[in-house]
């Protein structure tokens, strides 16, 4: 089952259900989903629907941000909740641990005289790319470079 499939069932659930939070949140990715499908100018796939999700969240989070910097915590707990139900169909994001190991290897399957943050940080997404966040990978990038 694709990924859009399943929050199309998922969205007839919420509907059944008359939970007009999960359903309004599985519209907007639906509509999502079509639109980076058109955009793309491309037949539908399980990596458009990764990347649209992966920019989905990214939003949210942004969003969330804002409205707790602009005072409003009730939109941004909105904005988390929706985060929570879109992670739910990305797969499990790894460790801090693991992110640490593998820009390690990336760090040392560089030059030493090419080891600044973006040769680096390039070498350590080819490997965590849709495993990790690249905030957490900039993060440890900066830390083990310093």
């Amino acid at each position: 089952m694709t990924i859009r499939e399943q929050i199309v069932q998922d969205l007839t659930r919420a509907q059944k259900d008359q939970d007009q939070k999960k359903v309004s949140t599985l519209r907007m990715l639906v509509s999502a989903l079509q639109n980076a499908e058109i955009s793309n100018n491309r037949t539908y796939t399980d990596d458009i629907a990764l990347t649209t999700l992966r920019k989905e969240v990214k939003k949210r989070q942004d969003a969330a941000d804002m409205f707790v910097t602009g005072g409003r915590p009730e939109l941004a707990e909105k904005e988390r909740e929706e985060v929570v139900m879109i992670q739910a169909y990305l797969p499990q994001q790894v460790s801090r641990d693991v992110v640490v190991q593998e820009v390690q290897k990336a760090i040392d399957g560089t030059d030493a005289a090419q080891r600044n943050f973006g040769t680096v940080m390039k070498a350590a997404m080819q490997t965590l790319q849709g495993k990790a966040d690249g905030k957490v990978v900039s993060e440890v990038v900066r830390e083990l470079l310093t």
